[in-house]
């Protein structure tokens, strides 16, 4: 059976249900990240087989490799308890479908976690126009009426102007007919309220004439492309491309 350089391992009681586990295994298409497998065995499974997971697993393994699998087979006490100081998670079962399930709703619970985590940091582009006669309030926290021009405000980015970068602030708060909003889209005019940790007033500092731009970097546009990739359209794209252009991040 060929292996991988990193992944997960399987210990099976036959060369057969080995077979027919590593093949259910990588011929599944419902996990976000395709699953690897580092190691793949028959037999019970002891001490050294989860050292050898460990070691295989040490440099830069993702979490959703931090697991072994057994089916029709047992693991010792030791085994077991050396398997829990090192973070590996331990899933056994008498029917490879359901142990399948059992790595599945583990990889997907994972990556919910990790999604909602990354949807801090990750910023969707959008081009923004400051509509004039409605700039409520010139100073921290900044009011105002925008065109959303282009792509998507989503609550919590944080704006720029060009050409020398200077942050605006976060949008802490977003309204459409004066109905709280998280996310709007191009086309949209919107009121919304952006916080700041400077000291820059409107008309001073910026006006109506400067467009406001979602500050992208590449941290964000790498978590858009792993965990929204979904989410985003093909302008969304296009726009991406756009503004690392304009941005040079």
């Amino acid at each position: 059976i060929e292996t991988d350089s990193k992944g997960i391992s399987v210990f099976t009681s036959s060369q057969g249900s080995l077979e027919s586990l590593v093949e259910f295994i990588r011929s599944t298409k419902e996990l976000e990240i395709p699953p690897q497998i580092s190691f793949a065995g028959i037999g019970n499974i002891i001490k050294k087989d989860v050292l050898r997971h460990c070691l295989t697993n040490s440099n830069d393994s993702l979490p959703e490799y931090s697991c072994i699998l057994l089916f029709e087979v047992n693991i010792d006490d030791e085994a077991t308890q050396y398997a829990k100081n090192n973070n590996i998670t331990i899933f056994k079962d008498e029917t490879i479908y359901r142990l399948f399930l059992q790595y599945q709703q583990f990889c997907s619970n994972l990556w919910n976690r990790q999604k909602e985590n990354a949807s801090n940091a990750a910023t969707f582009p959008c081009v923004l126009k400051i509509i004039e006669s409605n700039v409520f309030n010139k100073k921290n926290p900044f009011v105002m009426g925008v065109e959303i021009q282009e792509g998507s405000l989503k609550l919590g980015t944080k704006l720029i102007i060009l050409p020398f970068k200077t942050v605006i602030g976060k949008v802490v708060g977003i309204q459409i007919n004066k109905k709280d909003v998280e996310i709007a889209k191009q086309g949209q005019d919107v009121c919304i309220k952006i916080e700041s940790d400077s000291n820059i007033t409107y008309g001073r500092h910026f006006s109506h004439k400067d467009l406001l731009y979602s500050n992208l970097t590449r941290n964000s546009v790498d978590l858009l492309k792993k965990y929204f990739k979904k989410d985003l359209s093909k302008t969304d794209i296009q726009l991406l491309i756009k503004l690392k252009k304009l941005i040079q991040f």
